[in-house]
C-alpha cells in the first residue's frame, strides 16, 4: 500500500470524526469485524473435507488437496443493510472430473439467492481463501499462500465481473497466521504480469498473532470515520477498501517478510 495513500486514509480519519452521532453501514468495516470468525469458518470446511478423506473412495477431491474459501456479500438495495456470507471447499472427485473451487462455489450462491429476490440485492465484495501454497497450473508460480489458479478458477470469476476489480481477495495458510491481501484488480493483473514474462512483486507476507485478528476492526476505526457512506459514495467506498487493507495487512504487532 502507498505511503501516500495510507495518509490520506488516516487524515480522513482525524478531520471528519462522527460528531453528529450518525453511524452509516460500512461493509469494509463489518469484513473486519467479522475476520476472526471467517478465517475460523474456511479453516473449519477445509478441516472438515480433509476429514471425510478416505483413499480408495470417490472423495470430493481425488487427491485430498482441499480448499477453503469464504464469500462476504452486502446488499445495496435502498434501505436494506445486511451482509452475508457463504463458505465452502472446492471438488474434484476424479482426476479426469471437471473441478470446481471453492472461490467459485461460494460466489455462484450469492447468485442464486439474488436469483432468488431482486430485493435485496448482494455484491460480492471480499474472497477469503485457505489451503496449503502449490504451483500454479498454468504458470508454474508459488505464492507465499495459496492465490486461486489463473487458469480455470480465477477466469471464472474475474472476466464475467463476478466480483468487481475493488474486491478484497484475503489469503490465509491453514495455520490461520500467515497472510497476504490485494485487490481482485491487483491479483488480475500479477497474473497478466506473468503471462507477460515479468515477476511481478506479490502482497506482502504477514504473521497475525491470534489477538491480531480480533483487532483489525480497531485499526479500520483509525482510519475511516463512522459516518460515511461508501455504499453510495464512490470516494467513501475506495477509503473503506484501502482502510481494511491496510487493516488486515500492517497490524504493528505484525511480522512482515518482503
Amino acid at each position: 500500500m502507498p505511503t501516500m495513500a495510507r495518509s490520506a486514509a488516516a487524515r480522513a480519519g482525524r478531520q471528519t470524526g462522527l460528531d453528529n452521532g450518525y453511524t452509516a453501514f460500512n461493509p469494509w468495516r463489518e469484513l473486519c469485524l467479522q475476520m476472526p470468525s471467517y478465517v475460523d469458518a474456511v479453516h473449519r470446511v477445509r478441516q472438515q473435507a480433509i476429514d471425510e478423506h478416505r483413499p480408495g473412495r470417490r472423495n470430493a477431491s481425488h487427491r485430498g488437496y482441499y480448499v477453503g474459501g469464504l464469500v462476504a456479500a452486502f446488499s445495496y438495495a435502498p434501505g436494506e443493510n445486511s451482509l452475508i456470507s457463504h463458505a465452502g471447499t472446492n471438488t474434484k472427485p476424479l482426476d479426469y472430473s471437471e473441478g470446481v473451487c471453492a472461490e467459485l462455489r461460494t460466489i455462484q450462491k450469492v447468485e442464486r439467492a439474488n436469483r432468488k429476490s431482486s430485493d435485496p440485492t448482494y455484491e460480492p465484495f471480499a474472497l477469503v481463501v485457505m489451503g496449503e501454497p502449490q504451483p500454479d497450473q498454468a504458470t508454474g508460480y508459488t505464492t507465499g499462500t495459496l492465490f486461486m489458479c489463473s487458469e480455470r478458477c480465477w477466469p471464472k470469476i474475474i472476466e464475467p465481473g463476478k466480483i468487481a476489480r475493488d474486491a478484497l481477495i484475503i489469503t490465509v495458510r491453514p495455520d490461520k497466521r500467515w497472510a497476504q491481501v490485494q485487490t481482485a484488480g491487483e491479483l488480475d493483473e500479477f497474473y497478466n504480469a506473468i503471462k507477460r514474462g515479468e515477476h511481478p512483486r506479490e502482497p506482502s507476507l504477514v504473521d497475525h498473532l491470534p489477538t491480531d485478528w480480533e483487532a483489525i476492526v480497531h485499526k479500520f476505526d483509525e482510519l475511516v470515520p463512522r459516518d460515511i457512506e461508501p455504499t453510495i459514495d464512490p470516494e467513501a467506498r475506495a477509503l473503506s477498501v484501502e482502510a481494511a487493507r491496510i487493516a488486515i495487512q500492517e497490524r504493528p504487532t505484525l511480522r512482515v517478510v518482503s
